[in-house]
C-alpha cells in the first residue's frame, strides 16, 4: 500500500510539472531587501587626499594673496586641533614656502573632521620681492614631523622673468641722463649705469655676472667706449634688491649723426633682464 501511494505521488508531481509554468518565470517573494553598497572602512589611521587649492601660478612682486588648500580625510582618525592635525610646509631644501610666509596652519578649535569629510584651510601668502620660479610644498602633519597623506607641490612664477635685472629709472640712474643725450664730435662725457638686482640670486664676479654691450643686434656702444664687459669688483656681492653702478666715459666719434647704444646684463653666455637703450646725437 505504501509503495502504491509513493508511486501515485510521483506521478502527480510529474503531471503537475508538465502542465505548469516554468520555474524561472515564477515571481518569488523574498523575505529580505537587496543589500545597499556602503563605503569600506578606512584601512589606515592617518590618510589624506589634497582635493583643491587656489594658489595662483603667477604672482606679482610683493602682492598679498588670500588662498585656500582643501584636504579629504581618508583615515579612521578624526582630524582636530586636539589631535594636532596641521597643514604644514614640508621641511626640505627644495621648498620655497618660507619665502611666501612659511607657517603651520591648524584646524579651527572645536572642529572635528571625520572620515570621508574634508577641511579647507584659508591662508595668506605674500609674494617675494624677487623675480623667479618657485616651488611650494605643503602636506599634513600629526604632532611633530609625522607627515601623512598627499603632498601638494605647486610651481609659482613671481614677476616677469624678463625683468630679473631692472635698469633703475633714468632720473636716479645716469649722470647726466643718457636715455637720450647730445654730444659734440670728439667730446668726452662721464656717465654711469645703475642696475637693480630683482632676481633670486646674488651677483658677483665669481658668478660671471656683468653689464655687457649687446652683441646680437646693431649696437654703436664700442664706437663710444671699447669696453664691452663691465665687471663687478672682486669680492663685491650684489644681493637681491641691491643695486650695482658702473661709471665710465663716452668718447663721441668724429662723424655727426644719431647713434644707438645697447647694454644688458649677462651671466656667462646667458643674457637676462631689460635692455638699456641709449640714443646719442652727435653734432
Amino acid at each position: 500500500m505504501r509503495n502504491k501511494l509513493l508511486f501515485i505521488a510521483v506521478v502527480c508531481i510529474a503531471i503537475s510539472l508538465s502542465g505548469c509554468t516554468s520555474i524561472s518565470s515564477i515571481n518569488l517573494s523574498w523575505p529580505w531587501n537587496s543589500p545597499t553598497a556602503t563605503p569600506l572602512p578606512p584601512s589606515e589611521m592617518l590618510g589624506s587626499v589634497i582635493i583643491n587649492d587656489t594658489i595662483p601660478a603667477q604672482m606679482i612682486l610683493g602682492q598679498v594673496y588670500n588662498v585656500s588648500i582643501t584636504a579629504y580625510n581618508t583615515g579612521y582618525l578624526p582630524w582636530s586641533n586636539a589631535n594636532q592635525i596641521m597643514l604644514v610646509p614640508y621641511n626640505n631644501t627644495s621648498n620655497d614656502a618660507s619665502i611666501f610666509n612659511n607657517m603651520t596652519f591648524t584646524i579651527s578649535p572645536g572642529t572635528v573632521v571625520n572620515s570621508y569629510s574634508q577641511y579647507k584651510w584659508n591662508i595668506t601668502m605674500v609674494a617675494p620681492e624677487w623675480i623667479g620660479n618657485y616651488t611650494i610644498t605643503y602636506g599634513l602633519e600629526m604632532g611633530n614631523n609625522t607627515y601623512f597623506g598627499d603632498t601638494l607641490i605647486n610651481k609659482v612664477t613671481v614677476g616677469d622673468l624678463n625683468l630679473t635685472a631692472v635698469i633703475v629709472p633714468q632720473g636716479a640712474t645716469y649722470y647726466p641722463p643718457i636715455g637720450s643725450m647730445s654730444m659734440q664730435k670728439g667730446a668726452w662725457q662721464n656717465v654711469s649705469i645703475t642696475v637693480k638686482n630683482q632676481g633670486r640670486y646674488d651677483w658677483s664676479e665669481a658668478d660671471q655676472v656683468r653689464l655687457t654691450a649687446v652683441d646680437y643686434e646693431p649696437n654703436a656702444a664700442t664706437q663710444f667706449n671699447q669696453t664691452v664687459l663691465f665687471h663687478i669688483a672682486p669680492g663685491e656681492i650684489i644681493q637681491p634688491g641691491d643695486q650695482a653702478t658702473w661709471k665710465f666715459m663716452l668718447h663721441a666719434p668724429n662723424q655727426a649723426g644719431t647713434y644707438y647704444l645697447l647694454y644688458r646684463m649677462n651671466q656667462g653666455n646667458q643674457w637676462f633682464g631689460q635692455t638699456l637703450n641709449v640714443t646719442i646725437k652727435v653734432y
